[in-house]
């Protein structure tokens, strides 16, 4: 949902570009509880109210307005999707069943604009632009400190490009 709403979106060559959908998911702890002679309660306002709780089972009624919301909200996505993505091809064998495209095919079906990295992107889309680059600054102190070691050569691996041959 994050980069539906961008004017352009770009994607790494061996990015997994889709996913397309909704997904609510959780964990259930009440066979748990009870085989340990546990258990548990909650008073609540409405009988929706501890809808999910991860300490019960879900009532069928529970379960149904999960599945709702989650057709809704889906919804509301595809159609927020085919209108940010004019060029989105929607014929497209399972473009809204949740599978993913490596960056390549995913420009074919228009999920993407383009391809490459940020700096490049950078460079191409904004070429008159000083792109400043910040690091950490250190005082003498933390430069003789063993933890600054550690912490500086994690964020010296970090600022460094990593290229896939």
């Amino acid at each position: 949902m994050i980069a539906i709403h961008a004017n352009k979106i770009y994607a790494s060559r061996e990015s997994l570009v889709g996913s397309i959908g909704i997904v609510i998911e959780g964990f259930k702890f009440n066979q748990l509880l009870a085989k340990v002679g546990v258990n548990s309660y909650a008073y609540t306002s409405g009988p929706l109210k501890a809808a999910l709780s991860p300490w019960q089972a879900d009532s069928p009624a529970e379960k149904a307005l999960v599945q709702q919301l989650t057709s809704d909200a889906f919804k509301v996505f595809q159609q927020d999707v085919e209108a940010r993505r004019p060029h989105l091809v929607l014929s497209t064998p399972g473009l809204w069943s949740g599978r993913v495209w490596l960056a390549g095919e995913a420009k074919q079906i228009g999920l993407i604009d383009g391809i490459g990295i940020l700096e490049n992107i950078e460079h191409q889309q904004f070429p008159t632009l000083a792109v400043q680059r910040f690091t950490p600054q250190r005082n003498l102190q933390s430069i003789l400190s063993m933890r600054s070691w550690v912490h500086a050569l994690r964020d010296e691996a970090e600022t460094h490009e990593v290229q896939m041959r």
